[in-house]
Parts: C-alpha cells; sequence; structure tokens
C-alpha cells in the first residue's frame, strides 16, 4: 500500500533519469500481479490488457 505521494514521485524521478528505464513500473497494491505478468506475457498482450481494463473508464 502507498503510504504517501512521495513514494510514486520519487518512483517517477527514478525512472526518468534513468539511463535505461524500465517500460512498466508496479506501484501499489493491486500491482502484485503485474511483476508477474512482465515475465510471462509480452509487451503488446500487457498493452492490450490494460486497454481494456481501462475502456469503460475512457471510451472512444
Amino acid at each position: 500500500m502507498i503510504s504517501s505521494p512521495a513514494m510514486p514521485g520519487a518512483l517517477v524521478a527514478d525512472a526518468a533519469t534513468a539511463r535505461r528505464p524500465r517500460t512498466r513500473y508496479a506501484i501499489g497494491r493491486d500491482a502484485g500481479l503485474l511483476p508477474w505478468l512482465v515475465r510471462v506475457l509480452p509487451d503488446r498482450v500487457l498493452d492490450r490488457i490494460t486497454a481494456a481494463t481501462l475502456w469503460p473508464y475512457f471510451p472512444r
């Protein structure tokens, strides 16, 4: 669980200044499945899953 806004802010700062940033960063209690999915599925499949999950919130 995220305790303060400083945690995601620090993660964003690290990602922005990294020489080779990762494609995805897991943060928060509901992101526990993400590291496993990243190892198993290709990025394009993960992008489609994310888009399908967000579809009800951002319809075309």
